[in-house]
């Protein structure tokens, strides 16, 4: 979703098919934070280890959604990895973690990648 459309309907980046399922989600600045920071600590778990260097691909609009006041959400993403190994991340328009084509969006998400 892009925001309200012409008569209070939603406006979407894509058709959506008749009948198809729609999962609307609500965030708070709290949450996106406390989501880096769970991100952070699965993409460690996962590694035998201590991660070496990690990726974060990080949705646009999580910073928007942040007030671009990303402190928080970079503290939380630090004190989610075992140890501070050098972090790279670059900002995605959700395009990362997607589940299918240009249908798959997962918008407002966090994807850490650990490497060992």
């Amino acid at each position: 979703m892009i925001g309200r459309a012409d008569g209070g309907g939603l406006a979407c980046a894509t058709t959506i098919p008749a009948n198809a399922a729609v999962w609307v989600t609500e965030q708070s600045q709290d949450s996106i934070v406390d989501s880096a920071r769970a991100a952070a600590g699965e993409a460690s778990a996962l590694l035998p280890g201590r991660p070496r260097a990690v990726l974060v691909f990080d949705c646009a609009a999580r910073r928007r959604a942040l007030d671009g006041e990303v402190d928080q959400e970079v503290a939380a993403l630090l004190e989610g990895l075992d140890g501070q190994p050098p972090v790279l991340g670059v900002y995605t328009r959700g395009e990362i973690g997607r589940t299918r084509g240009a249908k798959g969006d997962r918008n407002h998400a966090v994807v850490v990648v650990g490497f060992r």
